[in-house]
């Protein structure tokens, strides 16, 4: 009985269970949405927790740098070596986004006293490159694998060269090349962690300390000029971070890539592939820094050398303002390779500036820059500037600082005479003159005046540019080097048509000969009846009847023939 009591309550409960299973199924997969829907949200918000942790690393870090302000203001003003040493320990702590700023300063090296100079020249070269583990895990989460599996010879722990931005690597990989695999060296780019909120803490602290240096000085000085300079900031930040985008990179670096593959004096490397934080490009073996190559290299003559790697940079400037109307945004010596041909390869295409609808304000500022001419600096930097209506309320302001700046930095103005005056000044007043490009947009932001953040960029490029122009020509005669720029400037449009001829060599010879075969198997067919000429007994009419039937025949099987 008490079975059949058992038997019986389990056959009611399946019937139940039976008759409530839809709704069962529909409570119980409600239910473990609920579950996973609180544990992705509890994943989302571990995960914002752990970006806060990491942003208060990091801004712990920038604020333990500060501590090297005080030693800086109470070493010698005139122990450049001390004051050098202390700026550089600082900016190493501060992180990846001072030291992008420390090589925008070293790309002015030449205008800071020498020992400050050397100390920012190694943020150029190398700095403290990225952890192994920190550039395996960004291998593994491109491309799933681990590097042993990708490639030959890749050591985590040696990196060829390190960035603000991020490490270089070298290892072999197989590439299909026509088809056929080719076990090649490549370079790996590997790009930091966390940049993009290293570079937003960055500018979170540089405004911390804006804003905490008005108790420094009374308000209404510093008010117009700190609101200026944090607008100024925000631009200069934005500009940066879009290096941080290594797939538009690599998109860039391969369209600079086929714009020069065939140019004798001046290539970009080949992009092979590319990832949110890994680019792949091709190996140039044995090229070496710019300002390194005459050491390296050892020419017989290291001023004539050096003047030839001048004209090949001015003339791929040249090539990329007026040809292409976009430039490379940070030429400065670390960027520019030269291998053992004297061939240029511009490498970390990162920031890139497009010259479309800048060229007339461009050459309107840099033509009263370098000239020096009050007037025409004012009206470009009003044209420039982030509200132009406004800063023309105060044009004479604008225009009192500059002419302040170009008192304290002794520039003349240009005139008639100007050709002589270059000369008498040489690379190092050129340089000079340079630099007032950066140091005139500064000391407008004391009267609000903010300049858009594309043509601070480009200034910055410009700036870098002739700075390595400079550097190739240190210790040239004046008059040579003035004489190389112009000279290069003017035949600028013969040599870039000779650069394409010399690049199309192999085609214009094989055109050449093709062209020389059709002329010669383009001649008049004779009549039918004129080929069947009887064959005469001497050898000279044997030809003539061979001669004839091979004019007969098509063009295509003429040449089978010959």
């Amino acid at each position: 009985e008490l079975r059949g009591l058992a038997d019986l309550g389990l056959d009611i409960t399946r019937l139940i269970l039976k008759a409530y299973e839809p709704l069962l199924v529909e409570v119980i997969n409600e239910l473990k949405d609920i579950f996973y829907s609180n544990q992705n949200r509890m994943d989302a918000l571990l995960r914002r927790v752990q970006v806060v942790r990491s942003d208060l690393k990091i801004i712990r870090r920038q604020i333990r740098a500060l501590r090297y302000i005080r030693p800086f203001f109470q070493a010698d003003p005139k122990d450049y070596r001390a004051q050098a040493q202390i700026v550089a320990q600082m900016v190493r702590e501060f992180g990846p986004f001072f030291i992008k700023m420390a090589q925008v300063a070293a790309a002015t090296a030449d205008f800071l006293p020498e020992e400050i100079a050397r100390e920012l020249e190694v943020f150029q070269e190398d700095v403290p490159p990225m952890s192994a583990a920190e550039a395996r895990q960004a291998l593994m989460e491109s491309f799933g694998r681990p590097p042993e599996e990708i490639y030959f010879g890749f050591d985590a722990e040696r990196p060829i060269k390190s960035g603000s931005i991020g490490s270089v690597y070298l290892a072999k990989k197989p590439i299909m090349i026509n088809n056929v695999e080719h076990l090649v060296p490549v370079i790996i780019k590997i790009g930091r962690h966390n940049l993009d909120r290293e570079f937003l803490m960055g500018k979170t602290s540089i405004g911390l300390m804006l804003v905490s240096s008005q108790y420094w000085a009374p308000h209404g000085k510093l008010t117009p000029f700190l609101k200026a300079m944090t607008e100024q900031i925000d631009g200069f930040v934005e500009g940066f971070r879009g290096e941080l985008q290594f797939e538009r990179e690599a998109a860039v670096q391969a369209n600079f890539s086929r714009r020069s593959q065939n140019s004798l004096i001046w290539r970009v490397p080949e992009v092979y592939s590319a990832t949110e934080r890994v680019i792949e490009m091709e190996y140039v073996e044995g090229a070496v820094n710019i300002s390194r190559a005459v050491h390296h290299f050892k020419p017989r003559d290291p001023i004539t050398y050096r003047r030839e790697l001048a004209k090949k940079f001015l003339f791929t400037i040249l090539s990329q303002i007026f040809v292409y109307q976009e430039i490379h945004g940070d030429l400065h010596p670390g960027n520019v390779m030269v291998d053992k041909e004297g061939r240029l390869h511009l490498i970390d295409w990162g920031n890139t500036i497009q010259l479309a609808g800048k060229i007339v304000p461009v050459i309107n500022y840099l033509k009263g820059a370098l000239v020096a001419n009050p007037d025409a600096i004012t009206d470009a930097l009003i044209a420039i500037s982030t509200d132009p209506s406004a800063a023309r309320a105060r044009r004479d302001e604008i225009r009192e600082a500059l002419v302040r700046t170009l008192d304290k930095k002794s520039i003349k103005p240009l005139s008639y005479d100007f050709v002589w005056m270059l000369y008498q000044e040489g690379p190092e007043g050129w340089l000079q003159r340079a630099n007032t490009l950066m140091h005139l947009m500064s000391n407008t932001q004391q009267l609000g005046l903010v300049v858009r953040g594309e043509y601070l960029h480009l200034s910055r490029s410009l700036v870098a540019m002739i700075a390595t122009l400079g550097n190739l020509y240190d210790g040239v005669p004046r008059y040579r080097a003035l004489a190389d720029i112009l000279i290069t400037i003017n035949s600028f449009p013969a040599r870039l048509l000779q650069d394409f001829l010399r690049s199309k060599k192999s085609e214009i010879r094989s055109l050449v000969g093709t062209l020389a075969r059709r002329a010669v198997f383009a001649a008049p067919r004779k009549a039918p009846e004129e080929e069947s000429i009887t064959v005469a007994k001497s050898q000279e009419s044997v030809k003539v009847v061979k001669v004839s039937r091979l004019r007969s025949r098509k063009p295509s099987a003429a040449r089978a023939a010959v």
